[in-house]
C-alpha cells in the first residue's frame, strides 16, 4: 500500500470514529483488533493473531521520518480515565555536576546536566537542513534527564496503575516496519505497544526494550504520571552532545556495532551497514555503554526516535529565544530526535518532526525534570 493510499484509508477510519463517537459510541468499540492482553497484565501470552500483512510500501532514506501525517482529532487523544501521579521521592540536591544522578519513582535513574550554554544545530562539516539552521548558542538551566529510554517493564506499570489505553490501541492498527532484501517498507496492520511489531509479536523477552509503538500523547502522559515531563529539543541535544562541539553523544567515530542500535546487517535491507549490534530491531536500554553521552546518558543515538514537548517550527531556529526555548506554543507537528534501530545516518542535530497521534515501532520516549530552583 503506498503512503497517499495509506493516508486516505486512514483519514476515512477517522470520520467513522468521529462519527462513530458523535452517535454515543465508546471509542474502544471501533478497535479493529483488541490487545493481546487485558490491561492489568504485565506480559500476558496469548495464541498469536493470524492476519496478514499488507502489500510492502516504500521505506524513505534516514534520517527522514515517514512520509504519512495523519493529525488525530483532539477528542481521541483524551484519556477515558483520570491519570493518578506515582509518588514522587522529593529532590535532595541540585544538579550541579556532570556525574550526579538521582532514582525516580518509577525506578529510572536521572543524569544531571548542569546548567551552562552550548551551540545547538548543525556542527562543522555535517550535513544541514534549512530547519536546523542557523547554528545558535543557547542557554539552558540546569536539568535532569532519563539515563535511558522508557522500557515495556515501565510503561507496563504505568497502563497497570491507570487503565490506560494508548492511541494505536484505541486505533487498532499502527505502522510497523517490514524488513526485505531491498529498502524495506512501512505497512499498517494490527500493531500496539504490546505488539510492537505486528499482531503476532508479544513482549516475551523484550521487558527492558524501549517501548515503541507511542504516540506523542501517551509518552506525555507517562511523564507526567511519573512526575517527570518530556524534555525540550534544547534539553535533549545537550543531553545528547554536551558543549565540547561533538558530533554525536560518544565524540566523531562513526556509529558501530559497539556504540549504537543502528539499521546493520542483521536488518537484511540493502541499505544497511556491514557491522552487527547484536539486535535486528530493538536493543535493551543501556546496551551500549561506549555511546554514552558527556552526561551519561544512554541510546541518545538509535534504538527508538524519541519524542519531545516541542511543536515543531521549520523556522523556528531563527527566533529561537538565547535562553531556555520551549518551541513555538501551537503546531501540527511535534519534535522527535535521536534515530531509531532502522536508521543508518544518524545525525544528532536533525530535527524530526511528526503528528502527535502517528506511532509505529520505532518511537518511544524518555523523560527530563527541572531541577530545583
Amino acid at each position: 500500500m503506498n503512503h497517499t493510499l495509506f493516508s486516505v484509508a486512514v483519514r476515512i477510519l477517522w470520520v467513522v470514529l468521529a462519527a462513530a463517537q458523535a452517535g454515543g459510541c465508546a471509542p474502544g468499540a471501533l478497535t479493529q483488533v483488541p490487545p493481546t492482553a487485558p490491561a492489568g497484565l504485565l506480559f500476558a501470552t496469548s495464541t498469536p493473531a493470524t492476519t496478514p500483512m499488507p502489500a510492502a510500501g516504500v521505506l524513505p532514506l534516514t534520517p527522514t521520518v515517514p512520509a504519512s501525517v495523519i493529525p488525530l482529532p483532539t477528542t481521541t487523544l483524551t484519556p477515558t480515565t483520570a491519570t493518578p501521579t506515582a509518588t514522587v521521592t522529593p529532590q535532595t540536591a541540585t544538579c550541579t555536576r556532570i556525574g550526579q544522578s538521582r532514582l525516580a519513582a518509577d525506578g529510572m535513574k536521572l543524569v544531571c546536566v548542569p546548567q551552562g550554554s552550548f551551540v545547538m544545530g548543525p556542527r562543522a562539516g555535517e550535513v544541514t537542513y534549512p530547519a536546523n539552521l542557523p547554528a545558535h548558542s543557547v542557554s539552558l538551566a540546569a536539568f535532569w534527564i532519563d539515563e535511558t529510554e522508557i522500557t515495556n517493564a515501565m510503561f507496563a506499570r504505568f497502563v497497570q496503575s491507570t487503565a490506560y489505553q494508548t492511541v494505536s490501541e484505541r486505533i487498532g492498527v499502527s505502522n510497523v516496519f517490514t524488513p526485505n532484501s531491498g529498502m524495506g517498507a512501512w505497512n499498517m496492520v494490527p500493531a500496539d505497544w504490546r505488539r510492537p511489531s505486528g499482531p503476532t509479536s508479544s513482549l516475551k523477552g523484550l521487558e527492558n526494550h524501549p517501548v515503541v509503538q507511542i504516540a506523542w500523547q501517551d509518552a506525555a502522559e507517562y511523564c507526567n504520571w511519573a512526575g517527570r515531563r518530556l524534555p525540550t529539543e534544547a534539553e535533549w541535544e545537550k543531553a545528547a552532545l554536551g558543549s565540547d562541539g561533538r558530533r554525536l553523544p560518544w565524540g566523531s567515530q562513526a556509529p558501530d556495532g559497539n556504540r549504537a542500535n543502528i539499521a546493520d546487517r542483521s536488518l537484511g535491507t540493502s541499505y544497511a551497514a556491514s557491522s552487527n549490534d547484536g539486535y535486528r530491531f530493538t536493543a535493551p536500554v543501556g546496551s551500549y555503554p561506549a555511546g554514552a553521552s558527556p552526561y551519561g546518558a544512554l541510546d541518545m543515538a538509535g534504538n527508538a526516535w524519541e519524542w519531545l514537548v516541542d511543536w515543531y517550527g521549520e523556522t523556528y531556529y531563527a527566533v529561537s529565544p538565547a535562553a531556555n526555548p520551549t518551541g513555538l506554543a501551537s503546531g501540527e507537528f511535534r519534535a522527535l530526535r535521536g534515530g531509531s534501530w532502522s536508521d543508518l545516518l544518524i545525525t544528532i542535530t536533525y530535527r524530526g518532526h511528526h503528528a502527535p497521534g502517528e506511532t509505529n515501532n520505532g518511537y518511544g520516549f524518555r523523560c527530563a525534570l527541572s531541577d530545583l530552583p
